[in-house]
């Protein structure tokens, strides 16, 4: 059946307003994490499946991961860096995580420095490259 404009302008409203809502729930849901320290990265990478926001959670810590590859990549590009991180091509982001999880827990000393330090260290740890 064909819809008149007043309702198939409704019904784009009615579609943006929840989307609004949906995006505005996200973002609270968002809110709720925050990386600053490597403690604050494991917390979040290790909430538990069954908790509410498992997936927002898992989203953040992967995104977070994905977000210091490219800027280590592009710090690679760079004469002045050393590349101090040789981590194999096929590297999953899922690999990369359980690595860091692993290392912080037994070196729970470096829990308050910043999350890309702890997360780098532990990696560094992992795959150091070749003096």
């Amino acid at each position: 059946m064909k819809q008149s404009n007043g309702a198939t302008i409704y019904a784009m409203i009615l579609s943006f307003s929840t989307g609004l809502f949906s995006a505005n729930l996200f973002a609270e849901e968002a809110d709720a994490f925050a990386i600053d320290t490597a403690g604050d990265l494991i917390e979040v990478c290790t909430v538990d499946t069954s908790h509410a926001n498992h997936q927002t959670a898992t989203a953040f810590c992967y995104g977070f991961f994905e977000g210091a590859a490219h800027y280590d990549n592009a710090l690679e590009q760079s004469p002045l860096h050393a590349t101090l991180l040789c981590e194999p091509q096929d590297l999953t982001r899922q690999q990369a995580v359980a690595v860091v999880v692993e290392y912080l827990a037994a070196n729970p000393q470096y829990n308050s420095e910043p999350a890309v330090d702890g997360a780098f260290r532990a990696l560094i740890a992992e795959w150091p490259c070749p003096k």
